[in-house]
């Protein structure tokens, strides 16, 4: 998936804050009988820290705080499911 270039407040006076790109990969299997069923997933392949959102104390953000949010680390698990 793609996120575009933003501005971090609705003032749009800030710094932009540049595009990125996530990778996610998912292999799923059913079996014949459609009871049995197995996910492998991986989110962020790459586990690149991207800046999706900034805080400025004058940029609204309350008590006057400041900060970042970056996106999740690499995760990956596996699902297993069976019909009774």
């Amino acid at each position: 998936s793609y996120m575009g270039d933003l501005y971090p407040t609705t003032a749009n006076d800030l710094p932009v804050i540049d595009g990125y790109w996530t990778t996610n990969l998912s292999l799923n299997y059913l079996n014949s009988s459609r009871r049995f069923g197995v996910s492998a997933f991986v989110n962020n392949l790459s586990d690149e820290v991207q800046l999706t959102r900034m805080l400025y104390p004058d940029g609204g953000a309350s008590l006057g705080t400041s900060g970042y949010t970056v996106t999740r680390p690499r995760t990956y698990g596996v699902t297993f499911s069976l019909e009774l």
